[in-house]
């Protein structure tokens, strides 16, 4: 880990893996300039900045998302509107044009592709959470071995218990508590009809 000074004057750490991706991006951004730069203004390779676009927001936060879109954006302007000259003869205000306008496609496609990367993790996260609440209910999916007489349950080691005490022992499941309905408290206490508990 390499320590960083942050803003706030705190020491964060930085991870080689980090620092790798961030010097693998330099490096494939330097080679599509210099690949922009080689094929010369007659062929656009403007297809491979967006696709290194999409592969920073993808594997970055939107931080490096959008640093990484403004740092391409920095070479295809330097590329295409410096060193080539693609616009030769035309004024400063349409080149800045030219650089805004690609700037803020590659930030839109970035911005895009980090939100569309948070809802592919969001959906991940509740994938796992449903994976584990339908494990929870291997124990009620199959058929429940229970007295037609006295309403025990047969366990798996062929012992009988009480439904409340088969219920209470089941991963997962609710905490049981006893009222007594309508029609059984008629049975119970025939007097007292009009209570209810």
């Amino acid at each position: 880990m390499t320590a960083v000074q942050s803003q706030s004057g705190t020491e964060r750490r930085v991870s080689p893996r980090v620092i790798g991706e961030y010097l693998a991006v330099a490096g494939l951004a330097g080679f599509v300039g210099w690949l922009d730069y080689v094929t010369g203004p007659d062929f656009s390779i403007i297809l491979f900045y967006a696709l290194l676009v999409a592969w920073i927001a993808w594997r970055t936060s939107l931080r490096g998302a959008l640093i990484g879109a403004v740092a391409l954006t920095a070479v295809w302007v330097y590329v295409n509107l410096v060193m080539l000259g693609l616009s030769a003869g035309v004024s400063v205000e349409t080149k800045a044009w030219n650089g805004l306008i690609v700037q803020g496609i590659f930030v839109a496609f970035a911005l895009a592709l980090n939100r569309l990367k948070s809802a592919h993790t969001a959906q991940q996260r509740l994938n796992t959470q449903l994976q584990s609440a339908l494990s929870e209910l291997n124990v009620l999916e199959g058929l429940v071995p229970i007295c037609a007489w006295c309403k025990s349950i047969r366990t798996e080691d062929a012992t009988w218990v009480s439904i409340e005490a088969f219920i209470s022992s089941s991963q997962g499941s609710p905490q049981l508590t006893h009222s007594i309905c309508p029609k059984c408290e008629k049975k119970v206490s025939p007097g007292d009809s009009g209570s209810s508990r």
